[in-house]
């Protein structure tokens, strides 16, 4: 099992209860419960579909071009801000050279600000602003008939955060 993906399950309850942990996997319901987002991004002659775009920490961005007559194509390019002047990352994100029509995706697992441009757009510079924030933590609910949600997905560095509800006696 990987130290990154871990699945709380009610059929652990009675062992959690203990002060025991119990991690199960499951493939059916990693992908039921699959919480991370995927934002796609396309490229046109005019730029970037949206200018900035706000995710969670391992949340995934696709970057998707086709090719038009009279352009050369586009690319994925991580630059940094100075004033109005762009600048090259070296050693940044980038899809590679110019091409006609492709796609690229990335992960991204550090909170910051990133900023991208295509060089294919050299004479209308478009800029995409990617905000990269926490991920927010997850809270299971602790009661007589079990965990609630009774699956959560949670990645290395995810806070799980359990209440107990009170037990009702009868």
């Amino acid at each position: 099992m990987s130290s990154a993906s871990r699945f709380f399950s009610s059929h652990s309850t009675r062992r959690f209860l203990k002060a025991r942990v119990q991690t199960e996997l499951s493939s059916s319901s990693a992908q039921h419960h699959r919480e991370r987002k995927e934002y796609v991004v396309q490229i046109t002659r005019k730029g970037f579909s949206t200018s900035a775009l706000v995710v969670n920490e391992g949340e995934t961005v696709t970057w998707k071009w086709a090719s038009y007559e009279g352009t050369t194509g586009h690319n994925v390019v991580q630059v940094s801000l100075s004033g109005n002047n762009l600048h090259v990352v070296k050693g940044g994100l980038s899809s590679g050279k110019v091409v006609g029509a492709g796609e690229y995706s990335y992960t991204f697992r550090c909170q910051g600000t990133y900023h991208f441009i295509s060089q294919g757009l050299s004479k209308r510079r478009s800029v995409l602003t990617i905000t990269v924030q926490k991920r927010p933590s997850q809270i299971v609910r602790v009661a007589d008939d079990g965990f609630h949600p009774r699956t959560l997905r949670i990645d290395a560095g995810t806070m799980v955060m359990f209440v107990w509800e009170a037990c009702t006696l009868t």
